[in-house]
């Protein structure tokens, strides 16, 4: 049948990660990826390529790339930063965060993420800005009930965090 070149690589490489031809599908991914650099869809699954094999700067910066192609992407910083926060590299996820934010300023769940995030890591002072311009929204009674006494918990403990840790932002 006559398709799109597009569709034909998409296809093949769909066949050949489905009959276990793993090499196969990542070289077509590539070629895909390589030939319709303004596809989103093929420079995603490029993304994840890069990804598998270790290419992890590489990946990040594609990554940066798809999102300014299809924003929608940038969810992957979300699920990257779990990925971060697990394996301990909290540097990482905050900045994966920070990136997440930027594409959604309007999802405050992310900047509590990041919070979360900044606390573990004990840099409380970074935190007063976050928390300040969450307090200053509104939020809903009926879904958040408890949100501004959430937040004034927060701000207080940031603030005066316990006697034994010391702020990492104070030298």
């Amino acid at each position: 049948t006559d398709m799109p070149e597009s569709w034909r690589i998409h296809k093949d490489s769909l066949y050949s990660n489905e009959m276990f031809m793993e090499s196969d599908a990542k070289k077509l991914i590539a070629e895909a990826a390589e030939k319709f650099p303004q596809n989103p869809f093929f420079q995603h699954s490029y993304f994840k390529v890069l990804l598998q094999s270790g290419q992890n700067d590489l990946a990040f910066t594609l990554l940066d790339k798809i999102v300014t192609l299809d924003s929608g992407y940038a969810l992957e910083y979300l699920e990257l930063a779990e990925t971060a926060v697990e394996k301990n590299w909290l540097d990482k996820a905050v900045a994966l965060l920070s990136k997440a934010e930027a594409v959604y300023p309007e999802n405050p769940f992310i900047t509590m993420r990041k919070i979360e995030v900044m606390i573990e890591m004990k840099n409380y002072q970074e935190t007063f800005p976050l928390i300040e311009a969450l307090k200053k929204r509104t939020w809903s009674q009926m879904f958040y009930p408890q949100m501004a006494e959430n937040l004034n918990a927060m701000d207080e403990y940031v603030h005066n965090p316990p006697v034994s840790e010391s702020h990492s932002s104070e030298k």
